[in-house]
């Protein structure tokens, strides 16, 4: 019996032929030209007048014929797809990942189509910002999705300007003072960081899982593409009934 995955690996090459002969035919029948035939003869008037060649031109085909060689090509594709549909009803495998089955007879079309899916839900998992590990980060409190690090202490100073005297007064001079310029400690910030971002370790846990996924998803699609071909063919049928009389 041929299995669905054979069936499948034709498709690009019906897919193909039928492409070729539908532009084949759509240019054979809108040239027109080689439906088309005359028989165009000449007679003299008078007896033992000049004789011209007749002027001839075949009919190289028929609608009916071109429609019988298009015919056989469509009719291939129309029951490729209609047996690959049909078959595609019975296709299923489970997902399973380490023994445990994660989801029970999934169709072979949804298979297909969540291995795409997968990928593109791996693309946001892979851009979760996360926490910089260079900091300790504690849970707060009654959170599991919150993160805090700190109260960090630093210090306000402010400049403050002072004298200093570099020689007394005498009777004779003025003390000599100079100005100088200080930084005081006045007061104290405390900043407590807190953060949504997730740990480097959990978003790791959360790619290995995609991947897992993606990877369980490809061998659940191959196992039910091992499914026997289910044959419809519908094209003889469509065909009759376009061309009854």
């Amino acid at each position: 019996m041929l299995k669905q995955h054979q069936l499948i690996v034709t498709e690009p090459d019906k897919r193909g032929a039928f492409e070729k002969i539908k532009a084949e035919t759509l240019k054979v029948f809108r040239g027109a030209d080689l439906f088309r035939g005359v028989n165009k003869t000449y007679t003299p008037k008078a007896e033992g007048g000049d004789p011209l060649p007749n002027d001839r031109k075949e009919v190289v085909t028929t609608v009916p014929q071109r429609l019988e060689w298009t015919e056989r090509t469509v009719t291939e594709m129309l029951d490729f797809e209609a047996s690959r549909d049909n078959t595609n009803m019975i296709a299923k495998a489970d997902i399973e990942i380490d023994g445990k089955i994660i989801a029970k007879d999934v169709p072979c079309t949804t298979l297909l189509s969540l291995e795409k899916r997968l990928k593109e839900i791996r693309e946001y998992y892979d851009a979760i910002p996360t926490l910089d590990m260079s900091q300790v980060w504690k849970a707060v409190e009654g959170r599991s999705d919150l993160y805090s690090h700190g109260p960090v202490e630093q210090y306000r100073y402010v400049k403050q300007m002072r004298g200093v005297t570099l020689k007394e007064a005498t009777k004779e001079h003025p003390a000599q003072v100079r100005e100088v310029i200080d930084d005081v400690m006045v007061g104290t910030y405390q900043t407590l960081h807190t953060s949504g971002e997730t740990t480097p370790g959990a978003k790791a846990t959360f790619l290995v899982r995609i991947d897992k996924l993606i990877e369980a998803v490809k061998k659940s699609r191959t196992k039910a593409n091992e499914v026997d071909v289910k044959e419809l063919k519908i094209g003889k049928a469509l065909f009759d009934y376009i061309h009854q009389r």
